[in-house]
């Protein structure tokens, strides 16, 4: 078989299993016969993994929180505790996927570093620190192998952009830093994987997960918002409509249709560029 038919072939398999995986909500197995050979470099597939985080939390932060606490909404660092019925935070967004992550047949690790943070298990220290100057510096991820754990990682920066957040970490009792900035380069998203390539079966499944984290995230909101003693409608609308949050269905519609044709794009794209 001729090398432009492989590509084709591979191409039109890659695209069909990417469609499945990343609009439907819950993917079934791949089989043997589904299986690809194409292999990516981690951090390609960290990348895209980080765009998709990035909307998620974009999202999350700007039509779920900053417009809920227009109706009323209520978000508190605090929010696991019994006696505190609130959403939680979009950096515990990310928190919460993570600890999914974590039990998830996927072994990525994924949390938020900072040499200033609130809570000291996130301060970024040694060979993680001095990247994180150079991203500090050019505002560039970062991409750099921990030789002594056998592990990958790609930082990408976190960016103070809306105020709120802001005026939270300023004024936090614990904070060791008392005057960040708007659009401020807080600290880093940091991605960890164990290898240098990646299936292309290996990495479907681990876009899958980390939506299935996004999904989950988002459920523990709305279970919050069930407690709250003012009532809002859950459906199709949002908060900026009125007293109204979305399903999580809804959410996770909203998410896949500002990143999965970009996701699929950049695939299809690699993959036919390099195999």
């Amino acid at each position: 078989m001729k090398k432009s038919n492989q590509q084709f072939i591979l191409i039109a398999l890659t695209l069909t299993i990417v469609i499945v995986y990343l609009f439907v909500t819950a993917p079934p197995p791949l089989n043997n016969e589904q299986e690809l050979d194409a292999q990516l470099p981690v951090e390609f597939v960290l990348h895209l993994a980080n765009e998709e985080n990035k909307i998620v939390r974009k999202l999350y932060t700007k039509e779920i929180v900053q417009a809920g606490k227009k109706i009323g909404i209520k978000f508190h660092e605090k929010w696991h505790k019994e006696s505190v019925v609130a959403g939680m935070l979009p950096a515990q967004f990310l928190r919460e996927t993570a600890m999914y992550l974590e039990k998830s047949p996927v072994r990525l690790g994924l949390y938020l570093g900072s040499q200033y943070p609130i809570n000291e298990t996130n301060l970024i220290e040694g060979l993680q620190a001095t990247e994180f100057s150079k991203l500090n510096n050019t505002q560039q991820d970062v991409f750099f192998n921990l030789a002594a754990d056998e592990t990958f990682v790609f930082m990408s920066a976190d960016v103070a952009v809306v105020k709120a957040c802001v005026t939270c970490h300023n004024e936090h009792p614990e904070t060791p830093k008392t005057d960040w900035k708007l659009n401020e380069i807080m600290g880093a998203t940091t991605w960890l994987y164990p290898k240098k390539k990646i299936s292309s079966k290996d990495t479907l499944l681990l876009l899958s997960e980390l939506r299935s984290g996004f999904k989950y995230s988002y459920q523990l909101f709305l279970n919050e918002v069930k407690k709250m003693p003012k009532h809002y409608s859950i459906g199709n609308k949002w908060p900026r409509d009125g007293n109204y949050v979305p399903s999580t269905d809804a959410f996770m519609e909203q998410f896949s249709n500002l990143t999965s044709h970009s996701t699929m794009e950049k695939l299809l794209a690699y993959i036919a560029k390099n195999n």
